[in-house]
């Protein structure tokens, strides 16, 4: 088993586990892909026979919620700014249709997205800190 942090700009980073069979196959699998990525690794390590090093896999969660926490903000201001215009719209006398609710609710559900991985990433930043 071994731990990576990968990303760039467009993604923010984020966290992939490898593992490799007896034959020498290697699986790779991300939090980028899997949003349970969090519990399925954890049923890999309570399954598996090896014991692995969990230092590593500490110091990238840390790195990767410092890192997106910085993106979260910026996103949410923008999800802010976008709902702020079709408000305006709407509200300087523009007929409100079904495309100008589409983006308000799509602007919310990922507000309310980014909202709550930042108070996770805050979590985690706070319980890595506290373990030394």
């Amino acid at each position: 088993m071994k731990w990576k942090l990968l990303g760039n700009y467009k993604t923010g980073d984020y966290r992939m586990l490898e593992l490799t069979d007896f034959n020498g196959k290697t699986l790779s699998i991300s939090d980028l892909e899997f949003q349970n990525f969090d519990s399925l690794e954890a049923e890999i390590l309570n399954k598996s026979n090896c014991k692995p090093n969990l230092n590593n896999r500490n110091q990238l969660m840390l790195d990767q919620a410092k890192t997106n926490l910085i993106f979260n903000p910026i996103f949410l201001i923008l999800m802010i700014v976008i709902s702020y215009k079709e408000v305006n719209k709407y509200l300087n006398g523009d007929d409100f249709q079904v495309n100008n609710i589409i983006i308000l609710t799509i602007c919310l559900l990922v507000g309310l997205t980014l909202v709550f991985q930042a108070i996770e990433y805050i979590k985690r930043i706070k319980t890595m800190h506290n373990k030394g």
